[in-house]
């Protein structure tokens, strides 16, 4: 029962590294790229356009 409950802890614990680790690469290799700044600026366009046309709906 104990033993289980250690390994599930353990099983978690390990996922959560393995997630981490991941989002670390991906950011660094886009970081490399420079593909993380090109879609900030998407981003921010995209969310000043939904701002603008939310003004004006009709």
């Amino acid at each position: 029962m104990i033993t289980q409950i250690l390994l599930t802890f353990a099983s978690i614990d390990v996922l959560r590294v393995a997630r981490t680790t991941q989002i670390k690469i991906v950011v660094t290799l886009l970081n490399k790229g420079g593909m993380l700044r090109k879609a900030g600026n998407l981003w921010s366009n995209n969310s000043q356009r939904s701002r603008v046309s939310h003004k004006h709906p009709w």
